[in-house]
This record gives structure tokens, C-alpha cells and sequence, in this order.
């Protein structure tokens, strides 16, 4: 389900397009700048949840089990829900 979705939202074989798990959470990241390392995203998203399940664990939990997946991509603001796609 999850690769009908992204396929929908980024089309077949996007660039840059990689997915991984950070604690427990499914996340898709599309790097579109090739002079930022994709694996240093993923390290510093990982470092802002574990300040989150350090210190507000039950937010944390909301996280894992609210949201579907995690999609980083650069955006003209600092962040974006979209309900339906939960």
C-alpha cells in the first residue's frame, strides 16, 4: 500500500527517492539537492525522535502508531500534514 502511494505521489522511479525506518517510524525521503548526503537527514531526523521519545515518550507513541509514514522533502514551509493520506 505504502509503494502504490508514493508511486502516486512521486511517480515511477523518482530521483532521490530513498526509503528507510527510523525508530520503528517508516520513512521516505526525497532528496532533491544533491550537495546535502541523504544519510545525514536521516541521522538528524533520527536525533529530533529520540529527543522526542526521550523526553515526551507519549508523544512519541502518538507518532509510531497515528501516522502511516514520515516523508522529508523540502516544501515552501517548515512542515505539512495532509489528513487524507494518513
Amino acid at each position: 500500500m505504502l509503494n502504490r502511494f508514493l508511486t502516486r505521489l512521486f511517480g515511477e522511479g523518482s530521483a532521490g527517492l530513498e526509503r528507510s525506518e527510523v525508530l520503528g517510524i517508516p520513512v521516505v525521503v526525497e532528496n532533491t539537492r544533491p550537495d546535502i548526503n541523504t544519510s545525514d537527514v536521516i541521522t538528524r531526523l533520527e536525533a529530533s525522535l529520540a529527543l522526542i521519545r526521550q523526553y515526551v515518550p507519549h508523544h512519541f507513541w502518538h507518532l509510531r502508531h497515528d501516522f502511516n509514514h514520515v516523508i522529508v522533502k523540502r516544501f515552501a514551509c517548515r512542515g505539512a500534514y495532509f489528513y487524507d493520506q494518513r
